[in-house]
């Protein structure tokens, strides 16, 4: 299980990767393997992203910055 602190760093360096690449378009698949986290940590940290209207997710599934989809 991740802890609350480890699961706040790592949603920072998703968002620091989406500001970095801000035409970042990813699967939960592929973003779990690019930061090594399985599917539904994934997700939760996408989702958390999201919830704060920094992410969205396009009809396809993937999560990209928001008013980029």
């Amino acid at each position: 299980m991740t802890t609350a602190a480890t699961f706040d760093d790592t949603v920072q360096l998703i968002r620091a990767e989406y500001n970095e690449l801000p035409h970042l378009r990813l699967t939960v698949p592929q973003a779990a393997r690019l930061w090594n986290l399985d599917l539904s940590e994934a997700k939760a940290h996408l989702d958390a992203l999201a919830d704060v209207d920094i992410l969205e997710r396009t009809p396809d599934g993937r999560y990209c910055r928001v008013g980029l989809g």
